[in-house]
């Protein structure tokens, strides 16, 4: 819905005119999208730890309390420093996964070098991605080895801290260190205690020019990969993956699209080389994880009011349908972009894999 007082930030304006540099060579398929421009584009959010003000982890009557820090902001940071390793002391899946007699588990504590942050594309499951070294795979043709590529949940598929979680370690580095010195957090090995995976101030931040860039750029890294590799698979729905065998749950997706921007040009011919795709895959899969997340604090803190960022009035949402089981809403943007939810509850059965 909008008003005759209608104001746009000019910064949203050149994201969805295409006249922002950075948006036009998104929308042009022919310009290679360089990895020195996707990191880039990673270091606009305010994802992390940097500008923060967290509580202390103390009262005034000396008592622990949660942090206000998000959990999601140290695992960005984590993320961003070569060869983290996480530790998880104690985990559960949602079920257990099919048997592989290859496989052998050598210990309950699950720990390894975080090789990424996982998300779901329509489901608000978040997790982190290990080389497993708890795992032992066994051969008969090669040598035994140790380690595995792991998908551990956080959040579950509705955006609840999954139950079979029970906390995660790591050795902070220098930066982290330093932050948690000053703001008085005690040490917490497991990091346990935290109120939120996302914080609720980050309600607005779909509205930014930030996210709508890293939105963008997801769909073209995931259009061009399917175009340029014959066998690629989108989506990276492993957190989402695990349930039980045979038994109907009950889930909540929660989408958001972009539509009525221009694209332009055509993806070159040439398959994607080996270096190209590893990079391409990770960004694809980090943005998702910022752009789900942003999502997802919508979801949770503006949904309900349908909050519109202060940048952006004299605009709201339309609401077409709304029901016990299903939402759905449009806000109409200048240069005849708009900007769509769909909330559904559904009945899904899932086999473990």
């Amino acid at each position: 819905m909008q008003t005759h007082n209608t104001h746009v930030a000019k910064t949203v304006i050149g994201v969805l005119s295409g006249t922002d540099p950075a948006a036009r060579t998104i929308l042009d398929r022919s310009t290679p999208l360089r990895e020195d421009f996707l990191q880039a584009l990673l270091a606009g959010p305010s994802f992390g730890i940097s500008g923060r003000r967290p509580r202390a982890r103390l009262n005034k009557k000396g008592d622990p309390r949660p942090t206000d820090m998000d959990l999601a902001s140290f695992l960005v940071e984590l993320a961003k420093a070569p060869q983290s390793v996480i530790e998880l002391p104690a985990y559960s899946t949602a079920l257990p996964r099919a048997i592989d007699e290859t496989v052998t588990n050598l210990s309950e504590r699950r720990y390894g070098q975080l090789l990424g942050l996982s998300s779901h594309r329509d489901h608000f499951s978040f997790g982190v991605t290990l080389e497993d070294v708890s795992l032992m795979q066994r051969s008969s043709l090669e040598a035994d080895s140790i380690g595995a590529p792991r998908t551990f949940l956080i959040l579950d598929h509705n955006g609840y801290w999954h139950e079979g979680w029970r906390g995660i370690g790591w050795q902070p580095k220098k930066v982290e260190r330093a932050f948690r010195e000053r703001f008085d957090l005690l040490e917490d090995p497991y990091h346990k205690g935290y109120q939120y995976f996302v914080h609720p101030k980050r309600v607005w931040s779909i509205y930014s020019r930030a996210h709508l860039l890293l939105k963008l750029c997801h769909e073209r890294l995931v259009e061009e990969s399917e175009a340029r590799t014959k066998s690629h698979q989108s989506g990276h729905e492993s957190p989402a993956a695990l349930t039980a065998a045979g038994k109907p749950e009950i889930r909540t997706t929660f989408t958001m699209k972009l539509y009525g921007l221009k694209w332009t040009g055509e993806f070159q011919s040439t398959p994607l080389t080996v270096s190209e795709a590893m990079y391409y895959s990770w960004y694809e899969r980090t943005m998702q994880f910022f752009v789900r997340a942003n999502e997802y604090a919508w979801y949770q803190y503006g949904l309900k009011d349908k909050v519109v960022a202060t940048w952006i009035k004299g605009l709201s949402w339309d609401i077409p349908h709304s029901d016990k089981y299903q939402e759905a809403g449009w806000l109409h943007l200048p240069h005849r972009t708009s900007l769509s939810f769909r909330k559904d509850i559904i009945v899904k059965t899932v086999k473990a894999r």
